[in-house]
């Protein structure tokens, strides 16, 4: 699901650009000594739907390389017409939290995240499908026990990802932050008590903000963060709204988090006691084989990957990891204790898991009606609504809360305006 989105639209008209400068302020940094003005800025914060907050910077200058300049010219400053850049939780300003129930379908969420400026601005703004994107958050939950959390995320101690720093903090999460992403692993409850929890009950009833912290009591949450350096070498230099799928943006998550986690590979259930790897090593290979599997499986549970690599040198440790991972053997969380584990018995972070959070709430279905291309009436289940997709530009509901439900766009308004118009921002 869709979290926070940073974009800069389009060159705007001077009016409408006074108009936002009206709810922003203006920083200005001067040179004592000389009276030099050094620069001039404007941003701020604005308030949407629940009290979400909203970062905005209204800029007239841009980085540019002259054409005749030689490679690796260093960007110059010149000044342009006027652009927003806004950067905000979209799950947020549509419920007011982020911690399950949020958008998947990209596109029409930008339309309605376009919208929602345009309403607190008092501005007309360009359609969403021509703005830029530079920054993608995707999140994926699931739903345990608080326990099961804490255990999962201690379990990730001696997680690794290629040439990046791991950051674990004991119990409640797990960062490796890159130039091109960040994934991150955490405890949703944690997360909400320190950052949502004092926001929402200035904005609702303290009961309601209770029953928020309920909810987001055993939650484990996934999530990537696209930078916008990703994003261009992916799909161009200025990418698009309306040049992104949800295709993409689940293949990103699933890719960085299979770098993090090394498991979800194989169609197998997963399996992390002991016990259970060695039946799975013997039922899948030779059992001299499944020897050698299960000694490189019992190193990896208790000492650190790089540790396992130098002892059996980067062919043969990377031709183990990789027969495990099809086995469906998980390291992370395992170890060659038995206890009784208070996580749920074959538990891996995909979406088949039974544990995934996969239901969108009724109230963002709500969001996203009106911007649907051919919108055809469709009740909703209020109580009972399920998983809402969109098939050939129009919105559907599975009542039944299939896990397995696919977004689709295939003509929405603002990605036929942005054919239409052309053109890119800036």
């Amino acid at each position: 699901m869709i979290d926070t989105v940073c974009m800069r639209s389009p060159y705007l008209p001077d009016d409408d650009a006074l108009t936002i400068e009206m709810h922003l302020t203006r920083h200005t940094g001067v040179n004592n000594a000389t009276g030099e003005i050094l620069y001039e800025r404007t941003k701020g914060q604005v308030s949407g739907s629940h009290g979400a907050l909203l970062n905005l910077r209204l800029e007239r200058t841009r980085l540019l390389v002259p054409p005749e300049a030689p490679p690796h010219t260093r960007p110059i400053e010149v000044e342009c017409a006027p652009y927003l850049i806004a950067e905000g939780s979209v799950h947020k300003l549509m419920l007011g939290h982020n911690i399950c129930g949020g958008p998947c379908a990209f596109v029409l969420s930008m339309e309605w995240y376009v919208h929602e400026l345009e309403r607190i601005l008092g501005v007309n703004l360009p359609p969403a499908g021509i703005w830029q994107v530079d920054r993608i958050d995707w999140a994926e939950c699931y739903r345990l026990s608080p326990a099961g959390v804490r255990e999962y995320i201690d379990g990730l101690n001696a997680a690794t990802y290629p040439r990046r720093k791991v950051v674990h903090h004991a119990g409640e999460s797990v960062y490796a932050t890159g130039d091109t992403t960040t994934v991150k692993i955490y405890d949703k409850a944690i997360e909400f008590s320190q950052n949502d929890a004092k926001r929402l009950r200035k904005h609702k009833h303290w009961m309601e903000a209770h029953t928020l912290q309920e909810l987001a009591d055993g939650v484990l949450r996934l999530e990537v963060t696209i930078r916008a350096s990703k994003l261009r070498a992916d799909l161009g230099a200025k990418p698009l709204v309306s040049d992104i799928t949800d295709e993409y943006l689940r293949g990103v998550f699933d890719r960085e988090i299979m770098k993090l986690l090394k498991e979800g590979r194989s169609d197998r259930n997963t399996v992390r006691a002991h016990a259970g790897v060695l039946q799975r090593l013997n039922e899948v290979h030779p059992a001299k084989l499944a020897r050698t599997l299960f000694a490189t499986w019992t190193q990896l549970t208790l000492l650190h990957e790089g540790k396992v690599r130098a002892s059996l040198g980067d062919s043969t440790f990377y031709r183990h990891r990789s027969a495990l991972m099809a086995a469906g053997c998980a390291w992370s969380g395992s170890g060659m204790v038995e206890y009784k584990s208070a996580l749920p018995d074959g538990f891996s972070p995909i979406r088949s898991d039974r544990h995934y959070l996969a239901d969108v709430d009724p109230a963002v279905v709500e969001c996203l009606r009106p911007f649907v291309s051919l919108a055809e009436t469709f009740p909703v289940e209020t109580e009972n609504a399920g998983s809402a997709g969109l098939t050939n530009g129009r919105l559907s509901f599975d009542v039944t809360g299939s896990k397995s439900v696919e977004y689709a766009l295939r003509e929405s308004r603002c990605a036929s305006r942005a054919r239409e118009i052309g053109g890119r921002s800036p």
